[in-house]
């Protein structure tokens, strides 16, 4: 089945929206840490989850420390000042992404008490963080591609206990329809991280035909401009 993964999102809401978009379409539940700085009504955050607010498992906590120590489940934080890879943790379906607000980060004593529950996004030195949602949404699918190949050698082992007798048909059949779930939950956070780049792009003005690589001619106003400007009168006709 596709990855349930918990995340724990602080403070903005933009970015909360759009995170809401990234655990409707890959299945996972949102856990947010009061207080939030914002309301889920605010219309800016509705608008940046759309429609997708009822298909996710929202649940709002009020001190984060005490919700991970009585987690009967792994958890893992994602940090730029951690020196391990994500790519470098083993992600279960039961696994809790942890994530800070963009300004304060996670609470400094933290890394004292869980230092080996820290994972980094790579950037380059003189970076100073990732978006959070983009952030989210790379994580989310490294999960998911983890997700994926672990039933895929699931898949194969079925297959050869078959082949022995130790399995029947219809558990290679279950077997293959969980390879196929976890593969679509690979895709769909495949979409979504690129959403949240364009969405990234978008906030700061910079979603262009450029970025989408779309086979259309760019409108050039200067250009444009310079061309009518010395054409005859009565000649001059609009070009992109």
């Amino acid at each position: 089945a596709p990855l349930t993964h918990d995340k724990v999102i602080w403070y903005i809401p933009q970015n909360t929206g759009n995170i809401v978009r990234t655990c409707s379409v890959t299945g996972c539940g949102l856990v947010l840490v009061e207080p939030l700085g914002f309301a889920v009504t605010d219309r800016w955050l509705k608008r940046a989850g759309l429609d997708y607010w009822e298909g996710v498992n929202v649940e709002k906590i009020d001190h984060l420390e005490n919700f991970l120590e009585k987690a009967n489940c792994p958890f893992v934080f994602f940090s730029s000042h951690a020196k391990k890879l994500y790519t470098e943790e083993v992600y279960t379906p039961e696994h809790l992404l942890v994530f800070g607000s963009e300004d304060a980060g996670l609470p400094s004593h933290f890394v004292e008490k869980w230092p080996e529950r820290f994972v980094t996004l790579p950037m380059r030195a003189e970076a100073r963080c990732l978006n959070l949602a983009t952030s989210v949404g790379i994580a989310v699918y490294e999960a998911n591609r983890q997700q994926v190949k672990a039933s895929e050698i699931a898949f194969e082992g079925v297959q050869q206990e078959l082949e022995v007798g130790s399995r029947t048909t219809l558990d290679v059949l279950d077997q293959q329809q969980e390879l196929l779930n976890a593969r679509v939950a690979l895709v769909r956070s495949e979409r979504d991280e690129i959403v949240a780049g364009y969405s990234l792009l978008s906030s700061v003005g910079k979603l262009t035909a450029q970025e989408l690589q779309l086979p259309v001619q760019v409108y050039d106003p200067k250009g444009n401009y310079e061309m009518q400007t010395w054409r005859p009168l009565g000649a001059a006709t609009y070009e992109n």
